[in-house]
């Protein structure tokens, strides 16, 4: 079995029966291990050839019926021996230029038989080794057309020599569209100077390796990020080429992208949440300082005759400390520690009572070149928000526009509903939901890209100090949107405008409305004011009992405590007092919160409401949680105080 194996099949075509009959005795008496077949005519041969594999084939040159040139185009591989007894080497020459692997010429001076077995094994080492060569040939092509990357082979001139097919197929092409090709036609527009160059210099410098990275276009228009890596090779002749790998790197590049925007967000939260800190901080430092000059001009008007002077002057004093508190309330907003009363609002209403206020019309009579333009929501839907800081925060959008269009244009402001079933990457990621969306554009200046990432940071501005009230502007527009738990978007292209976008999730249920009558409402019930600022303390006694409330007032929590025991102890069964006016700021070891609930130990059902000059805290939750239905923020005016305690008192009494 081991000798049919190694045996070879020889193709035999030989017309002349001498011949053929001759070689068949040297096969079987030399014992050649051969598989001998024999064909007498070329379309004989052909057929053979056709349905069978045979390693060598010995071809007469002299056939009738045909011409043995015809069979050295024939399929099946084999190595064709060339056998020819007239024209000698012209045709044996003849012969190996068509492809034959060898030739023997029948000498009657050498028996030419004798040569025989070496031919045929030269002929088959040499076929063995071309089938080697291409299959090598195949595994590299196939690994060369199917890599991942781009391999191309550029002339000094940037013509494409070679590229694979997987490269090719990666821009669109085919590889017959890219050969011969200038090497630009796949680079964008705005790199070809740079890949140039770096081209020229690789061909200036053979040997070394030179990395970069740029944008190829494919046929259909698509841009993608490569990385090249480009090496030049001289050739024996001088002729030099470059080799070029390109790997597709869009994807990397994206996810670069995403995690520097992801880091660019956290950086702007952190410099954000420093700030709060920084805001709440000086808010509470100034609302000590401020609310003296709210509630002493209202105790003092009185004392003056309609129309003096001194009133006047009084009014002024407490207009500027007005505005002040305002400036207070802008950095407590900016902080997003504001605790807001919310309601069921149509954010068409919002906007149509802010282009009705005074403040509005004396913009547009500023700025007569700005036409404004407001395109409601046919059906809007309801958002749960506080009214008065969705006014300051179109208020400030809309001077920002103006102030953006200082020689004339438009401003839009529009409404809209959203949906989204999936994250949206904007200026914030924007999670699936319903949104109601306040749209406020202009065709101003723009802002400029490297400055969109800190547009809405505190105290950031390119404008100067002092034009636009407390100078928070887009600030206190982040924190209110923050607030209502809404998001943020910006689009801005210079010099064409921006547009700001506010997404508010939609309102999920009703809140009632308790309005202000504005009076000062007074009564005769017994209040524990609780406050460690003296004059603070002074100042809300005497605004009470200005009304008729009968008031007793502590330092501290423990005081507070020991009033309280002491006044249970001696006139049971009635409660010493109605309501406590508790500040949540008061000894670090028991702030309000222990105050108040140790209060309700003594006093169960004790009313109370809750004063700070720092905003809504987890202490002040956990307050409101035990009964504490109101949160009062400093500073505040004697009608504020005095409304909050009355509607407290009230809501007991229900």
């Amino acid at each position: 079995m081991k000798a049919d194996r190694e045996k070879r099949r020889i193709l035999l075509v030989e017309d002349d029966e001498v011949d053929r009959l001759a070689v068949e005795r040297v096969v079987r008496e030399k014992s050649l291990p051969y598989d001998l077949v024999c064909a007498t005519s070329p379309a004989e041969a052909a057929r053979l050839m056709a349905g069978q594999v045979f390693d060598v084939v010995l071809l007469d040159y002299r056939l009738k019926g045909g011409t043995a040139f015809d069979l050295l185009a024939a399929p099946g591989g084999a190595a064709v021996i060339f056998v020819t007894g007239s024209g000698g080497e012209r045709v044996a020459a003849e012969a190996l230029r068509r492809g034959a692997y060898d030739y023997l010429i029948k000498d009657p001076a050498n028996n030419y038989l004798d040569l025989l077995p070496a031919t045929i094994e030269n002929a088959m080492t040499r076929r063995r080794a071309e089938q080697a060569l291409l299959e090598s040939e195949a595994r590299y092509q196939d690994l060369f057309d199917n890599a991942p990357d781009m391999y191309f082979l550029v002339d000094e001139r940037g013509t494409v020599l070679t590229v694979n097919r997987q490269g090719a197929l990666q821009l669109g092409y085919t590889v017959d569209e890219l050969v011969g090709e200038p090497v630009s036609r796949v680079i964008h527009a705005a790199d070809l100077e740079v890949v140039r160059q770096q081209l020229k210099v690789a061909f200036e410098r053979p040997g070394e390796v030179r990395r970069l990275e740029f944008r190829k276009v494919a046929k259909d228009g698509r841009v993608m990020f490569v990385s090249e890596r480009v090496s030049v090779q001289a050739r024996a002749d001088g002729v030099r080429t470059a080799r070029v790998i390109c790997r597709d790197i869009t994807d990397q590049r994206r996810t670069e992208n995403r995690e520097r925007e992801l880091q660019q967000r956290l950086a702007r939260n952190e410099r954000m949440e420093s700030l709060v800190v920084l805001a709440g901080g000086v808010a509470h430092d100034l609302n000590n300082i401020i609310w003296p000059l709210l509630i002493y001009p209202e105790m003092l008007r009185e004392k003056f005759p309609e129309g003096s002077r001194e009133r006047e002057d009084v009014l002024e004093i407490k207009k500027s400390a007005q505005r002040a508190a305002n400036v207070i309330r802008d950095l407590l907003t900016l902080g997003r520690r504001g605790r807001y009363e919310m309601e069921p609002l149509d954010i068409n209403d919002v906007v149509r009572s802010y282009l009705r206020t005074p403040s509005h019309e004396d913009l547009g009579r500023s700025y007569k070149e700005v036409e404004v333009r407001f395109e409601p929501c046919e059906k809007p839907r309801a958002i749960l928000g506080s009214e008065d800081h969705l006014l300051k925060a179109v208020m400030n959008l809309v001077i920002n526009a103006f102030e953006a269009m200082s020689h004339g244009g438009t401003l839009r402001i529009a409404t809209a509903s959203a949906h989204f079933d999936r994250a949206v990457e904007a200026y914030e990621v924007i999670p699936p939901g319903d949104y109601v969306v306040l749209r406020v554009s202009d065709t101003g200046v723009g802002i400029a890209e490297e400055d969109r990432g800190r547009v809405f940071e505190p105290f950031f501005t390119k404008k100067k100090m002092g034009r636009s009230g407390s100078g928070l502007g887009l600030s206190v527009v982040y924190g209110v949107v923050k607030d209502h738990h809404g998001f943020v978007d910006l689009e801005s292209e210079m010099p064409q405008g921006t547009s700001f976008n506010l997404f508010f999730p939609v309102a999920p249920a009703s809140v009632v409305r308790v309005p202000a009558n504005g009076r000062l409402a007074g009564g005769t019930e017994r209040i524990l004011v609780v406050d460690d600022v003296e004059v603070q303390r002074a100042l809300t006694v005497r605004a009470l009992e200005a009304v008729g409330y009968r008031c007793a007032a502590v330092a501290n929590g423990r005081e507070a405590v020991r009033l309280v025991q002491d006044l249970a102890a001696r006139q049971p069964p009635a409660p010493p007092f109605d309501l406590a006016l508790m500040d949540m700021i008061l000894d670090e070891d028991f702030d309000g919160l222990d105050t108040y609930r140790e209060l309700l130990r003594l006093q169960p059902g004790l009313k109370c409401i809750v004063v700070s000059g720092f905003s809504e805290t987890s202490r002040v939750r956990d307050a409101l949680s035990l009964g504490a239905w109101q949160y009062l923020g400093k500073p505040f005016t004697q009608e504020a105080l005095c409304r909050a305690v009355r509607e407290e008192l009230d809501r007991a009494r229900t």
